[in-house]
């Protein structure tokens, strides 16, 4: 799929200052659940979270996750199908882009992703 299918069978919104297409599929008590698209255009800038959030790509392109650690240290992760979760730690600098075209993932969060906390 390109990402406007994705976005139209997803039912998906703009990211506002981080970047790809979002909907949060459940709220738990102690969490949430997001659906995540991106391509090489409409990709996850540089940003940092204070709780940790956890990757899994679904589906596409390969995804390449930088991560820079509170002592500057830089890490790449690539999610794919032989490497589908990720952990990205809370205060850990991330950013996201595909390797070509497009592609879906998910992420939760524990305690629940809030807008305050980017």
């Amino acid at each position: 799929m390109n990402l406007k299918e994705y976005v139209k069978t997803f039912d998906l919104l703009p990211l506002e200052g981080e970047g790809g297409f979002f909907r949060r599929v459940h709220t738990f008590k102690d969490g949430s659940v997001i659906y995540y698209a991106l391509d090489e255009e409409d990709f996850s800038h540089t940003h940092r979270l204070v709780t940790e959030e956890v990757w899994f790509h679904l589906d596409g392109s390969p995804v390449t996750l930088v991560l820079i650690d509170p002592e500057g240290n830089e890490e790449e992760h690539l999610l794919d199908r032989s490497n589908p979760i990720l952990v990205v730690p809370g205060l850990w600098w991330q950013s996201a882009r595909p390797e070509e075209g497009a592609a879906l993932c998910a992420t939760v969060m524990s305690p629940a992703w809030n807008e305050e906390e980017f």
